[in-house]
């Protein structure tokens, strides 16, 4: 027998069947999580006007927690914090009925969330001093109020001494320093901005020039949208800058004193043409084997998604894709990347927008093989569309649950013309399937739905099997060893409904679906 890991996927489509007069459906990689919301939607206004979300993060608790901004009373915007249950109901513990408002009364919107260890929840965006834009961060406790040992009343803000500094993105050291990447404005162009602060948020002064880095990597304008920390402590930043014509995709490697790493790229910097046209970097992850991953738009005719792939040392890694990259369209309109995660079995996950043909924006999706191929078990041949409300909907930010779900979040115009947050769970399988392998049809279920007993052949076995059985919602229901097939398994107890079963030894995983009539 081969000594290799085979993988078999049976109804890649959503499956279907009528058990007595019940209609059961069994969920797919990329479909809408039921279990989540209302048809794995949720829509959260704030008072009676405008609300939005940039960014989402999962608490220990499975809580999710997502930050943006919400208008208040035509007069400006606030930033808006908003906790859910794992389930997405509203979690009224938090703040006033589940909604904490950082920094009222001042202009102030959020691009970046970040939650500690202690269950503390970090804000990063930018506030109004009066003259112009500055960064800020903010603490909330884990019941939504401002956290009081934290700068002043909970709220630090810098100043650049410009006239527009945005941060839009945070990373959190091992040591609870907290790091904010964003744009600074020096009166002509934009430049990379970035900050390093200590645990009650000060500055850190051990960093950069007085805690703060100003870079310029070309004579217009440089912009930093996304950073991750490496296992060593180097901060990679990626964002984009101008080649003379047009922009390039920057990525930047910082050492942990904020100098930059002349070991990665170009003395710390790697820049990506990948058309003719703009090319930017909004987001980035790192694999387990240290290349990096950055998502974006290329704006090659009316705009779709950019995946690039770099290696550690950041050198473009042309075993990706053409040339690092990979350009999706998903319908000949504009489509705009803005998050990124990578799977546990290493597919990479990009999350935007689309324009739909005749219609609105809605949030997209699209899942990537590690070699950049589009993932035919995903949605729709690697890419699914989803319309959350009835007029355009826009994605920013997504997460990994440790089930393997992805939360995406954004905003949607509701149908009285205001934006509300909204918040979209799909549907992963939770077998960490990794390949797909023609090989495997020696393995056969019978009968086919099943009542109260299931047969396995699996053919001659020279090693123990593990058979483990999971439920649509990705919930491991059975599991026990199987020393030899064929073999029959007593599924009494499951509650009608398709299922997942995986057999599973040394030499091989199978992956098979059945019906408990």
């Amino acid at each position: 027998m081969k000594k290799s890991i085979l993988f078999i996927v049976l109804s890649i489509f959503i499956f279907q069947a009528t058990i007595n007069n019940e209609q059961i459906f069994a969920q797919t990689d990329g479909t809408l999580d039921n279990t989540f919301g209302t048809g794995g939607k949720v829509l959260t206004p704030i008072g009676s006007q405008d609300a939005a979300s940039k960014a989402v993060a999962l608490q220990a608790d499975g809580k999710i927690v997502v930050a943006g901004w919400s208008y208040n009373s035509g007069i400006y915007d606030e930033i808006a914090v908003v906790r859910y249950n794992s389930n997405g109901t509203i979690d009224n513990t938090f703040g006033t009925a589940g909604i904490a408002i950082g920094n009222p009364g001042i202009y102030s919107d959020a691009y970046a969330i970040k939650v500690q260890s202690d269950g503390k929840i970090l804000i990063a965006g930018v506030t109004e001093n009066g003259a112009d834009n500055d960064f800020i961060l903010i603490r909330f406790n884990t019941d939504g109020t401002p956290d009081n040992t934290f700068g002043t009343s909970g709220i630090t803000t810098t100043d650049f001494g410009s006239t527009d500094d945005k941060a839009f993105a945070i990373a959190l050291q091992s040591n609870g320093k907290i790091v904010l990447a964003g744009q600074t404005f020096d009166g002509t162009n934009f430049k990379i901005a970035m900050a390093r602060y200590n645990t009650d948020g000060t500055l850190d002064n051990t960093y950069g020039s007085s805690g703060k880095i100003v870079e310029s990597l070309s004579t217009a304008d440089d912009l930093a949208t996304a950073l991750a920390l490496q296992p060593d402590g180097k901060i990679v930043v990626t964002g984009y800058t101008w080649n003379g014509t047009n922009s390039d995709i920057a990525l930047l490697r910082y050492a942990t004193d904020g100098t930059l790493d002349n070991t990665f790229g170009t003395g710390g910097v790697t820049k990506l043409d990948i058309s003719s046209s703009d090319n930017y970097g909004y987001a980035l992850a790192l694999q387990t084997d240290g290349k990096i991953v950055v998502t974006g738009t290329t704006a090659a005719g009316t705009g779709d998604y950019s995946v690039s792939r770099f290696n550690a040392n950041g050198t473009v890694d042309n075993t990706f894709g053409t040339n690092g990259s990979v350009i999706t369209d998903f319908n000949g309109l504009n489509d705009e990347s803005y998050a990124v995660i990578i799977q546990t079995n290493g597919k990479i996950v990009a999350a935007g927008f689309s324009l739909i043909p005749g219609g609105n924006n809605d949030f997209s999706l699209a899942r990537y093989n590690s070699n950049g191929t589009l993932d035919t078990l995903f949605g729709t041949s690697g890419k699914v569309i989803t319309p959350v409300g009835t007029n355009d909907d826009w994605a920013y930010s997504m997460l990994l649950q440790p089930d393997g779900k992805i939360v995406v979040a954004g905003y949607s115009i509701n149908g009285s013309g205001d934006d509300d947050i909204a918040v979209v769970r799909y549907f992963i399988s939770p077998t960490g399937i990794t390949d797909i392998n023609s090989e495997g049809n020696d393995v056969n279920l019978y009968p086919n739905p099943a009542n109260n007993y299931i047969s396995i052949n699996a053919g001659a076995q020279t090693k123990e099997n593990i058979v483990s059985i999971f439920n649509v919602q990705g919930q491991l229901v059975f599991s026990q060893p199987l020393l030899n097939t064929p073999a029959t398994l007593d599924i009494t107890t499951l509650a009608k409904g398709v299922y997942t079963i995986k057999i599973s030894n040394t030499e091989r995983t199978i992956i098979k679906k059945f019906v408990k009539e």
